[in-house]
Protein backbone atom coordinates (compact mmCIF):
# COMPACT_ATOMS: atom_id res chain seq x y z
CA UNK A 1 0.00 0.00 0.00
CA UNK A 2 1.51 3.35 -1.03
CA UNK A 3 0.54 6.95 -0.43
CA UNK A 4 -1.00 7.42 -3.88
CA UNK A 5 -3.23 4.38 -3.44
CA UNK A 6 -4.50 5.74 -0.13
CA UNK A 7 -5.14 9.17 -1.63
CA UNK A 8 -7.12 7.55 -4.42
CA UNK A 9 -9.63 6.47 -1.77
CA UNK A 10 -10.83 10.10 -1.62
CA UNK A 11 -8.56 11.79 0.91
CA UNK A 12 -7.45 15.36 0.23
CA UNK A 13 -3.84 14.69 1.17
CA UNK A 14 -1.52 11.90 2.30
CA UNK A 15 1.75 12.53 4.12
CA UNK A 16 4.26 9.68 4.43
CA UNK A 17 7.47 9.53 6.49
CA UNK A 18 9.61 7.01 8.33
CA UNK A 19 8.45 8.66 11.57
CA UNK A 20 6.64 11.78 12.68
CA UNK A 21 7.51 13.91 15.73
CA UNK A 22 5.34 13.80 18.80
CA UNK A 23 2.42 16.21 18.50
CA UNK A 24 2.47 16.32 14.70
CA UNK A 25 -1.35 16.29 14.68
CA UNK A 26 -1.62 19.21 17.09
CA UNK A 27 -4.10 21.82 15.90
CA UNK A 28 -5.96 19.38 13.66
CA UNK A 29 -9.51 18.15 14.07
CA UNK A 30 -10.03 14.44 13.57
CA UNK A 31 -12.95 12.68 11.93
CA UNK A 32 -13.77 9.02 12.49
CA UNK A 33 -15.25 6.24 10.43
CA UNK A 34 -18.75 5.23 11.45
CA UNK A 35 -20.61 1.98 10.99
CA UNK A 36 -23.00 1.86 8.07
CA UNK A 37 -26.61 2.44 9.02
CA UNK A 38 -28.76 -0.68 9.22
CA UNK A 39 -31.69 -1.05 6.90
CA UNK A 40 -35.16 -1.67 8.29
CA UNK A 41 -34.85 -5.35 7.40
CA UNK A 42 -31.47 -5.63 9.15
CA UNK A 43 -32.80 -3.91 12.27
CA UNK A 44 -35.73 -6.34 12.35
CA UNK A 45 -33.38 -9.31 12.01
CA UNK A 46 -31.07 -7.97 14.72
CA UNK A 47 -33.96 -7.50 17.15
CA UNK A 48 -35.19 -11.03 16.47
CA UNK A 49 -31.74 -12.53 17.03
CA UNK A 50 -31.29 -10.51 20.23
CA UNK A 51 -34.65 -11.59 21.61
CA UNK A 52 -33.97 -15.23 20.80
CA UNK A 53 -30.50 -15.06 22.34
CA UNK A 54 -31.69 -13.37 25.53
CA UNK A 55 -34.59 -15.80 26.03
CA UNK A 56 -32.44 -18.85 25.43
CA UNK A 57 -29.73 -17.49 27.70
CA UNK A 58 -32.22 -16.81 30.52
CA UNK A 59 -33.79 -20.26 30.21
CA UNK A 60 -30.41 -21.95 30.16
CA UNK A 61 -29.26 -20.00 33.22
CA UNK A 62 -32.24 -21.43 35.15
CA UNK A 63 -31.52 -25.00 34.02
CA UNK A 64 -29.62 -27.32 36.31
CA UNK A 65 -27.84 -29.47 33.71
CA UNK A 66 -25.39 -28.44 31.03
CA UNK A 67 -26.48 -28.83 27.42
CA UNK A 68 -23.91 -28.65 24.63
CA UNK A 69 -26.59 -28.09 21.99
CA UNK A 70 -27.92 -25.01 23.78
CA UNK A 71 -24.41 -23.68 24.33
CA UNK A 72 -23.63 -24.13 20.64
CA UNK A 73 -26.85 -22.34 19.71
CA UNK A 74 -25.98 -19.44 22.04
CA UNK A 75 -22.53 -19.20 20.47
CA UNK A 76 -24.09 -19.16 17.01
CA UNK A 77 -26.57 -16.41 17.90
CA UNK A 78 -23.83 -14.41 19.60
CA UNK A 79 -21.60 -14.67 16.53
CA UNK A 80 -24.42 -13.42 14.29
CA UNK A 81 -25.07 -10.47 16.60
CA UNK A 82 -21.35 -9.66 16.70
CA UNK A 83 -21.19 -9.74 12.91
CA UNK A 84 -23.92 -7.10 12.75
CA UNK A 85 -22.34 -4.98 15.47
CA UNK A 86 -18.93 -5.18 13.80
CA UNK A 87 -20.20 -4.25 10.34
CA UNK A 88 -17.85 -2.25 8.10
CA UNK A 89 -17.21 1.37 8.95
CA UNK A 90 -16.80 4.19 6.47
CA UNK A 91 -15.99 7.92 6.44
CA UNK A 92 -18.40 10.63 5.41
CA UNK A 93 -17.32 11.53 1.83
CA UNK A 94 -17.87 15.25 2.49
CA UNK A 95 -15.61 15.14 5.54
CA UNK A 96 -13.15 12.84 3.80
CA UNK A 97 -12.65 15.36 1.00
CA UNK A 98 -11.12 17.90 3.43
CA UNK A 99 -9.18 15.43 5.58
CA UNK A 100 -5.91 13.57 5.16
CA UNK A 101 -3.82 10.62 6.25
CA UNK A 102 -0.43 10.13 7.90
CA UNK A 103 1.45 7.00 6.86
CA UNK A 104 4.49 5.88 8.83
CA UNK A 105 6.26 2.86 10.29
CA UNK A 106 5.31 1.69 13.77
CA UNK A 107 7.84 0.71 16.41
CA UNK A 108 8.20 -2.83 15.05
CA UNK A 109 8.41 -1.88 11.39
CA UNK A 110 4.73 -2.44 10.60
CA UNK A 111 2.88 0.05 8.41
CA UNK A 112 0.85 2.50 10.50
CA UNK A 113 -1.95 4.50 8.90
CA UNK A 114 -3.56 7.35 10.86
CA UNK A 115 -6.53 8.70 8.92
CA UNK A 116 -9.06 11.47 9.29
CA UNK A 117 -7.07 14.60 10.21
CA UNK A 118 -8.33 18.01 9.06
CA UNK A 119 -5.80 20.82 8.83
CA UNK A 120 -6.79 24.25 10.09
CA UNK A 121 -6.62 25.80 6.64
CA UNK A 122 -9.00 23.16 5.26
CA UNK A 123 -11.71 23.76 7.84
CA UNK A 124 -14.90 25.18 6.31
CA UNK A 125 -15.48 28.77 7.38
CA UNK A 126 -18.99 29.65 8.56
CA UNK A 127 -20.79 32.31 6.55
CA UNK A 128 -21.56 34.93 9.19
CA UNK A 129 -21.75 38.07 7.06
CA UNK A 130 -19.74 39.87 9.72
CA UNK A 131 -17.37 41.32 7.15
CA UNK A 132 -20.11 43.12 5.25
CA UNK A 133 -21.53 44.50 8.47
CA UNK A 134 -18.13 45.83 9.49
CA UNK A 135 -17.61 47.44 6.10
CA UNK A 136 -21.02 49.07 6.27
CA UNK A 137 -20.37 50.31 9.81
CA UNK A 138 -16.96 51.65 8.82
CA UNK A 139 -18.50 53.48 5.88
CA UNK A 140 -21.12 55.04 8.11
CA UNK A 141 -18.48 56.08 10.62
CA UNK A 142 -16.34 57.62 7.91
CA UNK A 143 -19.34 59.53 6.58
CA UNK A 144 -20.07 60.87 10.04
CA UNK A 145 -16.49 61.92 10.58
CA UNK A 146 -16.46 63.73 7.25
CA UNK A 147 -19.64 65.61 8.05
CA UNK A 148 -21.62 63.75 5.37
CA UNK A 149 -24.18 62.29 7.78
CA UNK A 150 -27.52 63.51 8.88
CA UNK A 151 -25.92 65.71 11.54
CA UNK A 152 -24.69 68.95 9.99
CA UNK A 153 -22.32 69.61 12.91
CA UNK A 154 -24.36 72.58 14.24
CA UNK A 155 -26.00 72.68 17.66
CA UNK A 156 -25.11 72.77 21.33
CA UNK A 157 -22.19 70.69 22.61
CA UNK A 158 -21.59 70.10 26.34
CA UNK A 159 -18.49 68.21 27.52
CA UNK A 160 -17.87 67.10 23.97
CA UNK A 161 -21.35 65.59 23.54
CA UNK A 162 -24.11 67.05 21.34
CA UNK A 163 -27.23 68.13 23.19
CA UNK A 164 -30.64 67.84 21.53
CA UNK A 165 -32.34 71.25 21.55
CA UNK A 166 -35.77 69.66 21.00
CA UNK A 167 -36.21 71.24 17.60
CA UNK A 168 -37.16 69.19 14.61
CA UNK A 169 -38.11 65.52 14.54
CA UNK A 170 -36.12 62.60 15.96
CA UNK A 171 -35.56 60.96 12.54
CA UNK A 172 -37.78 57.97 13.28
CA UNK A 173 -40.52 58.64 10.77
CA UNK A 174 -39.87 55.29 9.10
CA UNK A 175 -39.81 53.28 12.35
CA UNK A 176 -37.85 52.87 15.58
CA UNK A 177 -34.08 52.91 15.11
CA UNK A 178 -31.74 50.51 16.97
CA UNK A 179 -30.37 51.67 20.30
CA UNK A 180 -27.08 53.60 20.13
CA UNK A 181 -23.95 51.47 20.40
CA UNK A 182 -22.78 53.22 23.54
CA UNK A 183 -26.10 52.63 25.30
CA UNK A 184 -25.98 48.95 24.33
CA UNK A 185 -22.42 48.76 25.69
CA UNK A 186 -23.44 50.31 29.01
CA UNK A 187 -26.44 48.03 29.42
CA UNK A 188 -24.56 44.85 28.55
CA UNK A 189 -21.73 45.82 30.90
CA UNK A 190 -24.30 45.89 33.70
CA UNK A 191 -25.64 42.51 32.58
CA UNK A 192 -22.10 41.10 32.48
CA UNK A 193 -21.37 42.10 36.07
CA UNK A 194 -24.70 40.70 37.20
CA UNK A 195 -23.98 37.44 35.39
CA UNK A 196 -20.52 37.25 36.98
CA UNK A 197 -22.11 37.66 40.38
CA UNK A 198 -24.71 34.97 39.65
CA UNK A 199 -22.10 32.56 38.28
CA UNK A 200 -19.97 32.98 41.38
CA UNK A 201 -22.94 31.72 43.38
CA UNK A 202 -23.34 28.48 41.41
CA UNK A 203 -20.24 26.31 41.63
CA UNK A 204 -21.61 23.52 39.45
CA UNK A 205 -22.51 25.77 36.52
CA UNK A 206 -19.23 27.66 36.88
CA UNK A 207 -17.38 24.35 36.59
CA UNK A 208 -19.36 23.40 33.48
CA UNK A 209 -18.73 26.84 31.96
CA UNK A 210 -14.97 26.52 32.47
CA UNK A 211 -15.05 22.96 31.14
CA UNK A 212 -17.03 24.14 28.10
CA UNK A 213 -14.37 26.77 27.34
CA UNK A 214 -11.59 24.21 27.76
CA UNK A 215 -13.21 21.57 25.56
CA UNK A 216 -13.88 24.09 22.79
CA UNK A 217 -10.16 24.91 22.61
CA UNK A 218 -8.85 21.37 23.02
CA UNK A 219 -11.21 19.47 20.72
CA UNK A 220 -12.67 22.05 18.31
CA UNK A 221 -11.18 24.59 15.94
CA UNK A 222 -12.51 28.05 15.04
CA UNK A 223 -15.07 27.80 17.81
CA UNK A 224 -15.15 31.01 19.90
CA UNK A 225 -18.47 29.87 21.34
CA UNK A 226 -17.82 30.70 24.99
CA UNK A 227 -18.45 33.95 26.83
CA UNK A 228 -15.59 33.08 29.20
CA UNK A 229 -12.33 34.74 28.24
CA UNK A 230 -10.17 31.75 29.10
CA UNK A 231 -7.31 30.69 26.85
CA UNK A 232 -5.25 27.49 26.92
CA UNK A 233 -1.76 26.77 25.60
CA UNK A 234 -0.31 23.33 25.02
CA UNK A 235 3.29 22.76 23.94
CA UNK A 236 3.85 19.74 21.67
CA UNK A 237 7.61 19.06 22.20
CA UNK A 238 7.92 17.79 18.63
CA UNK A 239 11.70 18.15 18.77
CA UNK A 240 12.05 15.28 21.27
CA UNK A 241 12.80 11.99 19.50
CA UNK A 242 10.89 8.92 20.61
CA UNK A 243 8.46 10.80 22.82
CA UNK A 244 5.44 9.41 20.98
CA UNK A 245 6.51 5.85 21.82
CA UNK A 246 6.50 6.38 25.59
CA UNK A 247 3.74 4.83 27.66
CA UNK A 248 2.63 8.26 28.87
CA UNK A 249 2.20 9.65 25.34
CA UNK A 250 0.21 6.59 24.31
CA UNK A 251 -2.11 6.83 27.31
CA UNK A 252 -2.73 10.53 26.64
CA UNK A 253 -3.46 9.85 22.95
CA UNK A 254 -5.84 6.98 23.76
CA UNK A 255 -7.70 9.07 26.35
CA UNK A 256 -7.95 12.03 23.95
CA UNK A 257 -9.30 9.88 21.14
CA UNK A 258 -11.87 8.26 23.42
CA UNK A 259 -13.25 11.67 24.43
CA UNK A 260 -13.06 12.94 20.85
CA UNK A 261 -15.32 10.10 19.77
CA UNK A 262 -17.84 10.85 22.54
CA UNK A 263 -18.14 14.60 22.02
CA UNK A 264 -20.74 15.96 19.59
CA UNK A 265 -19.57 16.77 16.06
CA UNK A 266 -20.80 20.37 16.25
CA UNK A 267 -20.27 22.86 19.04
CA UNK A 268 -23.97 23.70 19.19
CA UNK A 269 -24.67 20.55 21.19
CA UNK A 270 -21.61 20.71 23.45
CA UNK A 271 -23.18 22.61 26.35
CA UNK A 272 -26.11 20.21 26.69
CA UNK A 273 -23.71 17.27 26.33
CA UNK A 274 -21.59 18.51 29.24
CA UNK A 275 -24.65 19.13 31.40
CA UNK A 276 -25.77 15.56 30.68
CA UNK A 277 -22.52 14.00 31.87
CA UNK A 278 -22.32 12.60 35.36
CA UNK A 279 -20.04 14.35 37.82
CA UNK A 280 -17.23 11.79 37.56
CA UNK A 281 -17.14 12.07 33.77
CA UNK A 282 -17.10 15.86 33.87
CA UNK A 283 -14.21 15.81 36.30
CA UNK A 284 -12.31 13.32 34.16
CA UNK A 285 -12.77 15.46 31.04
CA UNK A 286 -11.78 18.59 32.98
CA UNK A 287 -8.62 16.91 34.25
CA UNK A 288 -7.69 15.79 30.74
CA UNK A 289 -8.06 19.30 29.30
CA UNK A 290 -6.14 20.93 32.14
CA UNK A 291 -3.37 18.33 32.01
CA UNK A 292 -2.60 19.18 28.39
CA UNK A 293 -1.58 22.71 29.42
CA UNK A 294 1.06 21.59 31.95
CA UNK A 295 4.59 22.56 30.97
CA UNK A 296 7.51 21.66 33.23
CA UNK A 297 10.19 21.73 30.53
CA UNK A 298 13.46 23.48 31.32
CA UNK A 299 14.59 25.61 28.40
CA UNK A 300 17.85 27.63 28.50
CA UNK A 301 16.31 30.48 26.48
CA UNK A 302 13.06 30.60 28.49
CA UNK A 303 13.74 31.16 32.17
CA UNK A 304 10.62 30.35 34.18
CA UNK A 305 11.81 29.72 37.75
CA UNK A 306 8.45 30.36 39.40
CA UNK A 307 6.60 28.12 36.94
CA UNK A 308 9.11 25.31 37.46
CA UNK A 309 8.82 25.71 41.23
CA UNK A 310 5.08 25.32 40.90
CA UNK A 311 5.59 22.17 38.81
CA UNK A 312 7.49 20.71 41.78
CA UNK A 313 4.70 21.75 44.16
CA UNK A 314 2.11 20.11 41.90
CA UNK A 315 4.22 16.93 41.58
CA UNK A 316 4.56 16.72 45.37
CA UNK A 317 0.81 17.17 45.78
CA UNK A 318 0.25 14.30 43.35
CA UNK A 319 2.92 12.20 45.10
CA UNK A 320 4.34 11.88 41.61
CA UNK A 321 7.58 10.00 41.08
CA UNK A 322 9.24 9.18 37.76
CA UNK A 323 10.29 5.77 39.05
CA UNK A 324 6.66 4.90 39.78
CA UNK A 325 5.75 6.34 36.38
CA UNK A 326 8.04 3.75 34.80
CA UNK A 327 11.14 5.69 33.80
CA UNK A 328 14.38 3.68 33.70
CA UNK A 329 17.88 4.64 32.55
CA UNK A 330 18.14 3.01 29.12
CA UNK A 331 21.21 2.37 27.02
CA UNK A 332 20.08 5.14 24.67
CA UNK A 333 19.87 7.64 27.53
CA UNK A 334 23.21 6.67 29.02
CA UNK A 335 24.81 6.86 25.59
CA UNK A 336 24.01 10.59 25.53
CA UNK A 337 26.03 11.15 28.71
CA UNK A 338 29.78 11.55 29.05
CA UNK A 339 31.74 8.65 30.51
CA UNK A 340 32.25 10.64 33.69
CA UNK A 341 28.49 11.08 34.04
CA UNK A 342 27.86 7.38 33.45
CA UNK A 343 30.36 6.43 36.14
CA UNK A 344 28.85 9.00 38.50
CA UNK A 345 25.41 7.45 38.02
CA UNK A 346 26.68 3.95 38.79
CA UNK A 347 28.66 5.26 41.73
CA UNK A 348 25.59 7.00 43.19
CA UNK A 349 23.35 3.99 42.74
CA UNK A 350 25.67 1.03 43.34
CA UNK A 351 28.84 2.35 44.93
CA UNK A 352 32.45 3.02 43.97
CA UNK A 353 33.39 -0.63 43.52
CA UNK A 354 30.65 -1.16 40.94
CA UNK A 355 31.78 1.95 39.07
CA UNK A 356 35.34 0.61 38.96
CA UNK A 357 34.12 -2.52 37.22
CA UNK A 358 33.28 -0.52 34.08
CA UNK A 359 35.57 2.52 34.26
CA UNK A 360 38.05 1.02 31.75
CA UNK A 361 35.44 0.26 29.06
CA UNK A 362 34.68 2.07 25.85
CA UNK A 363 31.66 4.32 26.09
CA UNK A 364 29.30 2.11 24.06
CA UNK A 365 30.01 -0.94 26.22
CA UNK A 366 30.07 1.16 29.37
CA UNK A 367 26.56 2.49 28.64
CA UNK A 368 25.22 -1.03 28.09
CA UNK A 369 26.75 -2.42 31.29
CA UNK A 370 25.75 0.67 33.29
CA UNK A 371 22.13 0.23 32.22
CA UNK A 372 22.24 -3.33 33.55
CA UNK A 373 23.86 -2.27 36.81
CA UNK A 374 21.32 0.54 37.32
CA UNK A 375 18.35 -1.73 36.72
CA UNK A 376 16.13 -1.79 39.80
CA UNK A 377 18.19 0.84 41.62
CA UNK A 378 15.56 3.61 41.42
CA UNK A 379 18.29 5.95 40.23
CA UNK A 380 17.17 9.11 38.43
CA UNK A 381 19.11 11.93 36.77
CA UNK A 382 18.90 15.28 38.52
CA UNK A 383 16.13 16.83 36.35
CA UNK A 384 13.79 13.93 37.16
CA UNK A 385 14.31 13.75 40.91
CA UNK A 386 11.64 14.84 43.35
CA UNK A 387 12.26 18.20 44.97
CA UNK A 388 11.09 16.95 48.36
CA UNK A 389 13.71 14.20 48.54
CA UNK A 390 11.21 11.42 47.84
CA UNK A 391 11.81 7.74 47.50
CA UNK A 392 13.29 8.02 44.02
CA UNK A 393 15.97 10.43 45.25
CA UNK A 394 18.63 7.74 45.23
CA UNK A 395 16.80 5.13 47.30
CA UNK A 396 19.61 2.64 46.91
CA UNK A 397 22.39 5.18 46.88
CA UNK A 398 25.78 3.84 47.93
CA UNK A 399 28.62 6.31 47.95
CA UNK A 400 31.32 4.50 49.90
CA UNK A 401 32.90 1.23 48.91
CA UNK A 402 33.08 0.29 52.57
CA UNK A 403 29.27 0.24 52.76
CA UNK A 404 29.14 -2.31 49.96
CA UNK A 405 30.77 -5.29 51.64
CA UNK A 406 32.38 -8.33 50.11
CA UNK A 407 29.19 -10.37 50.24
CA UNK A 408 27.12 -7.76 48.39
CA UNK A 409 29.84 -7.22 45.81
CA UNK A 410 30.08 -10.96 45.22
CA UNK A 411 26.32 -11.08 44.64
CA UNK A 412 26.61 -8.22 42.14
CA UNK A 413 29.48 -10.00 40.41
CA UNK A 414 27.38 -13.14 40.01
CA UNK A 415 25.21 -11.25 37.53
CA UNK A 416 28.11 -9.81 35.55
CA UNK A 417 29.51 -11.10 32.25
CA UNK A 418 32.53 -13.37 32.52
CA UNK A 419 35.05 -10.67 31.66
CA UNK A 420 33.62 -8.48 34.43
CA UNK A 421 33.53 -11.25 37.03
CA UNK A 422 37.32 -11.39 37.00
CA UNK A 423 37.46 -7.67 37.69
CA UNK A 424 35.01 -8.03 40.55
CA UNK A 425 37.00 -10.88 42.12
CA UNK A 426 40.28 -9.01 41.81
CA UNK A 427 38.77 -5.93 43.43
CA UNK A 428 37.61 -7.92 46.49
CA UNK A 429 40.12 -10.74 46.90
CA UNK A 430 43.28 -8.71 46.34
CA UNK A 431 42.75 -5.22 47.68
CA UNK A 432 46.43 -4.78 48.41
CA UNK A 433 47.26 -4.97 44.75
CA UNK A 434 45.31 -1.83 43.96
CA UNK A 435 48.23 0.47 44.70
CA UNK A 436 51.08 -1.58 43.23
CA UNK A 437 49.31 -2.62 40.06
CA UNK A 438 47.56 0.66 39.35
CA UNK A 439 49.89 1.62 36.55
CA UNK A 440 49.67 -1.85 34.95
CA UNK A 441 45.86 -1.76 35.06
CA UNK A 442 45.85 1.70 33.53
CA UNK A 443 48.13 0.53 30.70
CA UNK A 444 45.95 -2.53 30.13
CA UNK A 445 42.82 -0.39 30.02
CA UNK A 446 44.43 1.95 27.53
Amino acid sequence: MDAEAIRAEGWKWVEAAISFPYGHTSGMRRIYAEAQELSAEEIKRYDALKAEHDKLDADYAAAEDADEAIEAKLDQLGAELDAIDDRPQSYDPAQKSIAGVFVTLAAHGKLQVEAGFVRAEDEPRPETGGGDEREEGDAEGEARSNGDGDDDGDGVVVNGKPVDDGSGDDGEEDGIKPLPDRLVFDLTAQRTLALRNALAGDVDIAFVAALHAFVLQVFYRFAPDSCLEISLKSASFSQVDGLAETSWAKEIAERHEAWDRELPDETDGLWDFLLGLDEASRKALFAHCVSLTLNAVVEPWNRRPRALEHADVLANSLQFDMVDAGWTPTVEFLGRLTKARILQAVREARGQDSAQLIDHMKKEIMAREAARLLEGSNWLPEPLRRSDGGASDLVDQVTDSEVLGTEELDEAADDLPAFLEADAESSTDDPASEGGDASEQLEAAE
